[in-house]
């Protein structure tokens, strides 16, 4: 069990680390820390995600906790859930797009507040390790069906949605169980991929990052002359897009395309994670305020709180919305890039966004992290440098941050420049200096 609590989740192997012991004691170790009356317990489809969730619910109930048992949900409609009916903490048992073998768990309390080792996981961590609890008590359990609640929930985003011929990948996870109804309540033509639950993924792995992944959406979307395709993983919170020639669209071009489309109407903060593209900040910046905020999903919801903005976008595929609890929402996310788009092509409208060429993400295993970021720090100590989330480097023309991977021995990589020649040249450049200074 060692290793599974990480810097903002619960992740690991079934049963090696993550079992139905670990997750009784989280269960206990959680009523004991935040000391909850009424807590959401929801699952994903994942093969080992029964038996953690009844033995999670069991911890809780021995803890004199009374627990909402919401069975099969997505993500986001776990936190929708949490929003709308108040209930003073929530766990949700998925390992996200991790491979079949994992599993793990996302915690949010009252106020839709993700829980990460900055705001009391290391507190749970701390008692889970002791393994020492008051005596059992005993609470109750109640099962609770909320798909309908949800999908009329989410169709109140749908704002002049065009009539579109689109292709879903749900990636055999919780998105085939949750959208089948939003799809035709809206009246959009969906082809539909993948829409059966199976937790071992036979079609593909359930991170859309991952090369080969989109292949089939690819494909699908130019056979059936589709208007664009989307996926999602495998809970369903991240959204992926490509257009209708089979191109992969960059998260942060979705992001600037949605944080744009509420700063036309007013003055709006806006939140981008420390990797997106300086094309957020082309587009929001004159007409609203854009903040930075760490890389990682509890950042970018602890900053939306904060700052009480309307949008915030991660690269990663994770947009989150003000209107939403401010938490993120894969469908709702659909629901805006339809309005957006309109019955415009959708690589017209991309056009607008397509302004600077980027290396994607580059991971470099380091042993010393720390010392590879000053180093590079001090070779580029001429331009502006930023210590938000590891290191920034930033010229006119081009820019990259190398930041540590929070459960890796990894320094990740990402650089932008205004033409492919530059960005490719300082790319080089760059990983020749961190491969001599590890």
């Amino acid at each position: 069990m060692a290793g599974i609590f990480k810097a903002y989740d619960v992740r690991g192997t079934f049963p090696e680390q993550i079992n139905e012991d670990a997750a009784y004691k989280i269960g206990r170790a959680v009523a004991e820390q935040f000391k909850p009356n009424k807590v959401l317990i929801a699952r994903d489809m994942r093969l080992s995600s029964p038996v953690i969730s009844i033995a999670l619910i069991k911890g809780f109930v021995d803890s004199g906790v009374n627990v909402i048992d919401a069975g099969l949900s997505t993500t986001p409609m776990f936190y929708c859930i949490m929003g709308k009916h108040d209930y003073d903490f929530g766990i949700m048992t998925t390992a996200s797009h991790n491979p079949p073998a994992y599993n793990g768990m996302k915690f949010m309390k009252r106020g839709n507040i993700s829980i990460n080792h900055e705001t009391g996981l290391n507190k749970v961590e701390e008692l889970f390790k002791k393994n020492k609890f008051s005596k059992e008590k005993e609470g109750s359990i109640v099962k609770k069906d909320f798909r309908h609640e949800y999908s009329e929930y989410v169709l109140s985003f749908a704002k002049n949605i065009p009539k579109k011929n689109i292709v879903v990948d749900a990636g055999n996870g919780m998105a085939g169980y949750i959208y089948s109804e939003i799809f035709k309540k809206l009246g959009v033509n969906a082809v539909k991929l993948n829409f059966e639950l199976d937790g071992r993924f036979p079609n593909h792995e359930s991170n859309p990052l991952l090369p080969g992944v989109t292949d089939q959406l690819k494909h699908a979307v130019v056979k059936n002359k589709a208007d664009f395709g989307v996926i999602f993983d495998g809970d369903a919170d991240r959204i992926f897009f490509v257009d209708e020639k089979g191109r992969d669209v960059l998260g942060s071009i979705i992001g600037a395309m949605i944080a744009e489309s509420f700063v036309k109407e007013k003055l709006e903060a806006i939140v981008h994670d420390a990797t997106s593209s300086r094309i957020i900040r082309d587009k929001v910046g004159k007409k609203g305020k854009v903040i930075r905020a760490k890389t990682g999903y509890s950042y970018i919801s602890k900053a939306l709180i904060e700052n009480n903005a309307i949008f915030g976008a991660e690269v990663s595929g994770h947009y989150s919305y003000r209107d939403n609890f401010f938490c993120d929402s894969g469908i709702i996310s659909l629901l805006k890039v339809l309005e957006i788009v309109g019955n415009r092509k959708f690589s017209d409208v991309l056009k607008d966004y397509e302004r600077y060429y980027n290396s994607g993400e580059l991971n470099f295993e380091v042993e010393d992290k720390e010392k590879v970021m000053k180093k590079i720090a001090s070779h580029f100590k001429d331009a502006e440098i930023n210590y938000l989330d590891g290191v920034t480097v930033e010229y006119p023309d081009f820019w990259f941050i190398v930041r540590p991977s929070n459960t890796e021995p990894l320094l990740r990589f990402r650089l932008e420049a205004d033409s492919e020649a530059l960005m490719k040249e300082k790319v080089e450049e760059i990983k020749k200096l961190i491969n001599n200074s590890s």
